[in-house]
Parts: C-alpha cells; structure tokens; sequence
C-alpha cells in the first residue's frame, strides 16, 4: 500500500521535471556572446591549459569554467536536463529551508515566485548557457547546502555525517569555487547560524564548522587567485578607464544611480507580491493603508510611464561643486531629479519595515534583504558595472523569492481551505505572461 502513494507523487514530480525540460528548448546557444566564445576554446587548447590560463590570467571560477569547457561538446540536450535539474533544485531547496519535506506544489510555487522577477534577468542567468553555469547552478547549490542548518537550527535534527551530508560536503567543496556574490552570501548564513546557535548557546556540530571553513577558505583562493589582478585590469582599461581616479563619494553616487534604476525596471514584479502579501497579513492600521496606496500608486506610474518617478540618471546632470558649496539647494533641478530617489526610498524602506514585521521571521527575512542588497553592491567595486547586464541581479532577485515565499507559508497558516493548487495557478499568471506569452 505505502508503494501505491508514493508513485503517484514520483510520477508527479517527472512530470514537472519534463515540463521544465521541454521549456528550455526555446533556448539555443547564443551566437557572438560568452557561449561561442567557451565553444570554441576546446580547438586552441587542452583541459588543463584551458583552466591554468584562466586561473592565473581571468577567472577564479574554477569549477563553472571547468563545466563551460566540455559543456559544449555534448548535445545541447544534456545543458537542457542538467540546467532543468538544477532550476528544480533550487526551489525544492528553498521549500525544504521551512520544511521536513518538500512537496511538489510547494516548488511550483517557489517557481512561480521567482517568474515574478524579470524575465531580463531569469533569461540571462537562468536560461543563457554560460550565465546559467555562473548563476543558477552556484545558486541552487548554494541553497542545497544550507539546508541541514536549516533542519539543525530551526527543526533541531541532528547534524550528523550521513550519507547525504557527506553529498552536501562535497557539493560546499564545489560552491566554493563557484560565484562570487553567492559564496559570500553563503558563508554569511553559516557565520549567522553560527552566532544564533552561540547566542542559544546549542552545541555547534563538526560539520558546520568543517563546511563554513571550506566555504572560506575557497573565497580566499578566489580572491587572491592572479588572475583577479590581471582581470580587474583588462576590464577597467574596456569598460571604465578613469574607475581608478574615481573618488569614493563619486563610486558611491554611480554605484547607487545604477542600482535604483536597475532594481526598480527588474524587480518591480515582484517586490509588488512582497507587497500584496505583506497587506493581506497586516491587520488594519496606517502601516497597511499606506503601503497599499503607495504600492497602487506606484504600479499605475508604472503602467503610464510616468518618467519623472524612475529617471535615476538625471542627478548626474547636477555638478559635485554645487553639494560642496550647499549651492543645490536653490537648484530646482536637483530636486526634480532627487524626486525618484526619495520616493523609491520611502516605498522600499516602507515596504522592508512591514514585510520584516508581518513575517514573524524578523531576522531571517532582515538578513535576506540584506544579504540581497550588499550582493548587489559588490558591483560598486567593479569597472564592469555598467557592462555586466542583468545577470548579476539573480542573487537579489533569489533572496527577494525566498521572502516571498516566507510571506506565503504565513498566508497559508492562516487560511483554512488551503487549496494550494489554486495557489499554485494565481501565482503563475505574472510568469506566464514574462516567459511564455
């Protein structure tokens, strides 16, 4: 009898499998892009050559540039099943992060939340061969991992070296040498759970310290690694000559003009699900009717195109001599062109306040945001700000799904008919209409 309800649940999830898979054939390799580029290195020289030269003169991501070599040898059909599997993962272990188990729906839905991040985004790190390898398999690995803390801290499960924590071992060995913006965040967790268990004053298991101390020690290689000097350099005399004259104030100033301008067009979507779930679990009160107006509001400048409140660009046009000599007050451009940044502020800062309070995951859902923020400054430091595209947005576009979903597993608690497929089906709609139609 137990083998009759497990096969259907099995038959379930390769169904879903399957669909996933037969969506990544919209996606081809990309001509003139990184993809015929990483194609094309197996003619000029062997594996080893390939991954000293890019060690010690480009790259420190040692196990994407390793996968990207043979990756386009084989039928494009083995990137479509592994790059499916590895989508699969990363929302089954987002589910599996405030669960025991994790169900077929509850991915769905995790799936279905991450549609609400632009398509821009999703195509270039999700769907994009080379930025797939850099972006989504880190990520999804990156997730795995943490979730014996997870179990540990919140569920109190033993943190043994079991057959699958020694398979999550292995697989911290290889996110290690991954991505930059995900690695830190990583070790971010497993320094914070380490703190909270030191706090509670539980006993922190081997394991924990063995993974954290990997993670870091694979961050000081990559960071040190020779090829990051020479990179830095090639980029900054392609893409920003004058980076290195560039005042701090001045890095700032570019660095957050980009980052509003960026997050408001990419993650619109679905910081206005953050929204909408934050005021179904907020009881009536100014916190609730202001972030409802202001969300309405705001999606309606959306919908019009009212350029005033999403022109990040023009405060450039406002001179630095002007700040020193306090001369900007009297400049009525300066606050036409300071109006976007105050009111996206305002909203942002509105919204993080009460998605933190409704959540009853207050530090958990604090970090995430921060952790989501910072990933995206660490752009600030590079010359490739303005070149790297959207792709470096799938960190924060990630940490934004998992509040998300923090948010609807409070819904769910509260709701009595708890049809999740209806669920599932209200939460494609956005997604469907991003990447389908």
């Amino acid at each position: 009898m137990s083998k009759l309800k497990v096969k259907p649940q099995y038959f379930a999830w390769l169904i879903v499998f399957s669909l996933v898979v037969l969506y990544h054939f919209r996606f081809q390799m990309s001509p003139g892009s990184d993809d015929e580029w990483f194609a094309n290195f197996h003619k000029q020289a062997s594996f080893l050559t390939y991954l000293n030269s890019r060690f010690n003169v480009w790259s420190a991501r040692i196990v994407p540039d390793a996968i990207l070599f043979y990756i386009f040898l084989v039928p494009l059909t083995v990137w479509r099943i592994l790059n499916s599997f590895f989508l699969v993962l990363l929302c089954r272990s987002i589910v599996r992060l405030f669960s025991p188990k994790a169900s077929i729906l509850s991915t769905l839905s995790v799936m279905c939340i991450i549609g609400f991040v632009s398509s821009s985004v999703i195509n270039e790190g999700f769907f994009w061969i080379t930025g797939s390898i850099n972006y989504l398999w880190p990520l999804a690995m990156g997730i795995y991992v943490l979730v014996p803390l997870a179990d540990y801290f919140y569920r109190e499960t033993d943190m043994t070296f079991s057959f699958q924590n020694w398979i999550r071992l292995f697989v911290t060995f290889i996110v290690s040498f991954t991505n930059e913006q995900v690695l830190i965040c990583v070790i971010g967790v497993f320094l914070a759970t380490i703190i909270a268990l030191l706090v509670k004053k539980r006993t922190i298991p081997l394991y924990l310290y063995l993974s954290v101390t990997i993670l870091i020690i694979g961050f000081l290689i990559m960071y040190f690694s020779p090829g990051n000097a020479l990179r830095m350099q090639s980029e900054v005399a392609r893409w920003f000559p004058n980076f290195y004259e560039l005042s701090v104030l001045s890095r700032l100033s570019i660095g957050f003009s980009w980052l509003y301008g960026q997050v408001i067009a990419y993650m619109l979507w679905i910081l206005m699900l953050i929204s909408g779930m934050t005021c179904y679990l907020l009881p009536s009160s100014w916190l609730k009717k202001t972030l409802i107006s202001s969300s309405i509001f705001l999606l309606a400048a959306n919908i019009f195109k009212n350029v005033r409140f999403f022109d990040f660009e023009r405060i450039k046009l406002i001179s630095k001599e002007s700040y020193f000599n306090f001369s900007f007050l009297t400049n009525k451009a300066f606050y036409a062109s300071a109006f976007p940044y105050v009111i996206w502020t305002l909203f942002i800062g509105l919204l993080i306040y009460a998605s933190v309070k409704a959540s009853g995951k207050q530090i958990l859902v604090s970090l995430c945001y921060l952790a989501g923020i910072l990933s995206s400054m660490l752009m600030f430091l590079s010359p490739t700000i303005y070149a790297s595209g959207t792709r470096v947005f799938n960190v924060l576009g990630v940490t934004l799904a998992i509040i998300a979903y923090i948010l609807l597993i409070k819904i769910q608690e509260r709701i009595s008919n708890k049809n999740r497929v209806f669920e599932v089906i209200l939460l494609a709609i956005i997604p469907i209409i991003q990447f389908i139609l």
